[in-house]
């Protein structure tokens, strides 16, 4: 194999990945000396390398196995979409639309409206979420929306977006829920400072039930769209 120009972390992976053995904890990896050569690295910047993706949970030192590289798995707080926020690689705005994207391109798809037990586990999310609101409980507020948003889209039973969902979930999940505690105080700062009956923030998602119940492609999209458009506007 060719020396290959290393740019990025990214180029450092896809080395170690080509160049290594499969094991059933991951990618054993070859070692600093090979890998110098490999890349036109010196011994020392490899070193800075490994320890970099050790750090944030892609490598890995296996009793029997040597140094591994793994794909962490979706809920852990090293998965992908994380990792390349921290690292900078990926904006947490670009996240967001992302999921939002998602949404808007995937609930709308669905083959058959949303089924009656499907949508009874919906409403009790979004009755968890105006409970947690009632109470000031932003943390299991955001727990029952994040749960609820994973509960739509599983509904397009594909196991690639189930991850990517999750995957989604763990790298949004502190982002969540700041913006959460912000939509609420605008919505009580809008009520004269008082806590509203219902806050907005959470009975938008009862229209994104309603639309899928009714199987409507353009009830959907705009149901969903119009939830992303209520938040922002209480961001705003």
């Amino acid at each position: 194999m060719e020396p290959r120009q290393i740019e990025s972390a990214a180029d450092f992976v896809e080395v170690l990945a080509a160049t290594g053995r499969p094991t059933e904890d991951g990618i054993r990896v070859a070692t600093e000396r090979e890998i110098a050569a490999l890349t036109n690295l010196s011994r020392p910047r490899v070193r800075e390398y490994l320890a970099g993706l050790q750090t944030v949970g892609l490598l890995s030192r296996v009793q029997g196995s040597g140094t591994v590289l793994r794909v962490p798995d979706a809920d852990e707080k090293s998965n992908v979409f994380t990792l390349m926020e921290k690292s900078g690689q990926l904006p947490i705005d670009d996240i967001e639309r992302f999921r939002e994207m998602l949404e808007i391109g995937v609930l709308p798809q669905l083959s058959t409206p949303l089924e009656e037990g499907i949508a009874a586990q919906l409403r009790a999310l979004i009755d968890d979420m105006h409970a947690a609101s009632a109470n000031g409980d932003a943390a299991a507020g955001c727990e029952a929306d994040l749960a609820f948003h994973r509960l739509l889209l599983r509904q397009a039973d594909n196991a690639l977006l189930t991850f990517v969902i999750d995957s989604l979930d763990g790298a949004l999940r502190s982002d969540i829920l700041d913006r959460r505690r912000h939509a609420l105080a605008a919505e009580t700062a809008a009520n004269g400072g008082s806590k509203p009956e219902v806050f907005r923030t959470d009975s938008v998602h009862e229209e994104i039930v309603t639309a899928l119940e009714s199987g409507h492609p353009t009830a959907i999209s705009a149901a969903i769209r119009l939830h992303f458009d209520v938040h922002r506007g209480l961001l705003a």
